[in-house]
């Protein structure tokens, strides 16, 4: 299989497995961040091809969509064998994949090369904004999160946004990335603080 053909590939094994997905790590985000990806790379470069395919497969083995991640991975890897992609460009991408986690603010892997930086900015630019506030309420309504609670606010959706999202914004890697954050920002920050104001009625 050419390159194409194996992104190809790719997209159609990550939509049906991801397409009955409800928390808002479905295929339509998954779909967001290839695209993110790439326009990122065009501005930053990098390899395409390897950034495309941890793009596509950076939920996979999520902890919060699996219940074993290291079978997950095994997972990944056995299909990446089987398009024949070499051993040193499936250990990248599976480095990449390690690197666009955010687990409370932390990762252990962090982004060092342009690909890893890529792919998470990506990621993380579809955690912000419109579309990442859509997302943070699909997540803790699947959850059960409330919405706000003054007197216990650790759990909340509200807090999620001052504990993560809110702070993504300074916390990306390329030039790129930061400029397509300004307007999420504002949005979440208008957001919240409409929501904030209401909730006090």
């Amino acid at each position: 299989m050419n390159k194409e053909e194996i992104i190809l590939s790719a997209k159609n094994w990550m939509h049906s497995h991801f397409e009955n997905e409800t928390t808002g790590h479905d295929w339509s985000h998954i779909k967001r961040v290839w695209k993110l990806s790439k326009e990122i790379q065009s501005k930053e470069g990098g390899d395409l091809f390897t950034i495309e395919l941890a793009a596509l497969f950076h939920d996979y083995s999520d902890i919060k969509l699996t219940t074993d991640e290291q079978e997950a991975t095994k997972t990944l890897i056995n299909w990446m064998e089987t398009k024949e992609i070499p051993s040193e460009l499936i250990k990248k991408i599976i480095r990449i994949i390690q690197s666009v986690s955010f687990k409370k603010g932390k990762n252990t892997f962090k982004a060092l090369t342009i690909e890893e930086k890529i792919v998470q900015d990506a990621d993380r630019l579809d955690a912000i904004g419109a579309i990442g506030i859509a997302r943070t309420f699909t997540y803790g309504g699947a959850h059960n999160r409330e919405i706000a609670n003054q007197n216990n606010p650790k759990n909340t959706t509200l807090q999620h946004f001052y504990d993560k999202l809110l702070l993504i914004k300074d916390q990306l890697n390329t030039e790129t990335a930061k400029t397509i954050a300004k307007e999420k920002q504002k949005i979440m920050q208008d957001f919240i603080q409409a929501l904030e104001k209401e909730l006090k009625v």
